[in-house]
């Protein structure tokens, strides 16, 4: 395109052409939408107006009690996934306040689309009664099974959840290192290395995001740039890993704000001290969930401890333990994240926590 600019009408030509008039009404009525993190995307009893797609991000639906007192989690929806259709279709004001838990992009269908969707093209109907049917089994299912929703007051700051679903749909993790002997590099290098084993997965440093744009990657006239690659490692990759830096960077700053969850790494047995980066985190009031991850020799005794990390850290949704291979301890600081690569056994123990914590943060 670049090369030849002039060739970009006539292919645009081409593709509407290629349409049927169907899709190009409705490509006309789309619109796309970008909601920061921790604005409302609608909120509870309003009148519905549309239906959301989630193309880039992550929204969490939130139900206020009726003593006003306490919120419930309804959910949490990622990319690819549909917002507000029951309200519509049924005409009825929104069950529940639905919050970005990061910049969240979305496409907008407006509810006279879909109602003239449903005259023109009745099949449609039917499917998104197929699409309905299967998210309310999988409510059931998850409140059957894990006892979804924990009521919480309402004056705390963040919802935290106890239950797997708002594992469901994970798209990007952030790993922090809780103080600055944390082994981050190697730990992970072995939780990537599980992820593969599960689907396609990204692990993504500072170093490799500056070998790639430059060192003003970071800088206010690259955001854009930066931004649409990073959404387009989403689309290519089941989970995309951000290895924060031990220190609050630009970097870092952009993974926070990338992260669907994020991973804080502390070794078990030593003092639960917090880093510059939590401090941050708690400053800005991250909305992403938080877990702790507590490291642990392969051959530890039951873990001691765990409560005073817990106590400064009540803002956690999970705690992990992890016993890690000797290995992971005697890399602290690596030169070349290959290094430790060349470490690993081509295909991992599935028996690990390492396998494990995939399992837990792909769903």
């Amino acid at each position: 395109m670049r090369v030849q600019p002039n060739l970009v009408l006539p292919i645009a030509a081409m593709m509407v052409q290629r349409m049927s008039p169907l899709v190009r009404q409705i490509d006309f009525a789309l619109e796309w939408m970008l909601v920061e993190a921790g604005k409302a995307l609608y909120r509870q009893d309003s009148k519905p107006q549309n239906v959301y797609i989630v193309l880039n991000g992550r929204v969490r639906s939130v139900l206020l009690a009726q003593d006003k007192k306490r919120r419930e989690l309804i959910g949490e929806n990622g990319r690819g996934e549909m917002v507000g259709l029951i309200e519509v279709l049924m005409e009825m004001p929104r069950q529940s306040t639905t919050i970005a838990v990061r910049d969240t992009e979305l496409a907008v269908i407006p509810s006279g689309l879909l109602n003239y969707i449903k005259w023109r093209h009745p099949r449609v109907v039917s499917h998104l009664i197929h699409v309905l049917s299967q998210k309310i089994y999988g409510t059931m299912q998850n409140t059957l099974t894990n006892g979804v929703g924990l009521a919480m007051p309402l004056a705390d700051d963040e919802f935290q959840d106890q239950a797997t679903v708002i594992n469901k749909n994970l798209s990007t993790v952030a790993i922090v290192a809780a103080s600055d002997d944390v082994p981050l590099d190697a730990f992970t290098c072995e939780l990537v290395h599980s992820l593969i084993a599960i689907g396609p997965t990204l692990h993504l440093t500072q170093q490799l995001i500056i070998d790639r744009f430059g060192v003003s990657a970071f800088e206010s006239i690259n955001d854009y740039r930066l931004s649409a690659w990073l959404g387009q490692q989403e689309e290519l990759h089941r989970i995309v890993v951000y290895q924060c830096d031990k220190q609050l960077t630009p970097w870092t700053k952009r993974s926070l704000r990338q992260a669907d969850c994020i991973l804080i790494v502390g070794i078990g047995w030593k003092e639960a001290v917090k880093g510059s980066v939590e401090k941050e985190i708690e400053r800005i009031a991250v909305r992403a969930q938080k877990e702790l991850i507590l490291l642990h020799r392969m051959g530890s005794l039951k873990p001691k401890g765990t409560a005073e990390w817990l106590k400064e850290r009540n803002w956690c949704t999970f705690h992990h333990h992890v016993r890690c291979p000797q290995r992971v301890f005697q890399n602290i600081n690596l030169g070349c994240l290959n290094d430790y690569t060349d470490l690993l056994e081509p295909d991992p123990d599935p028996t690990t926590d390492f396998a494990r914590m995939a399992r837990f943060l792909t769903g």
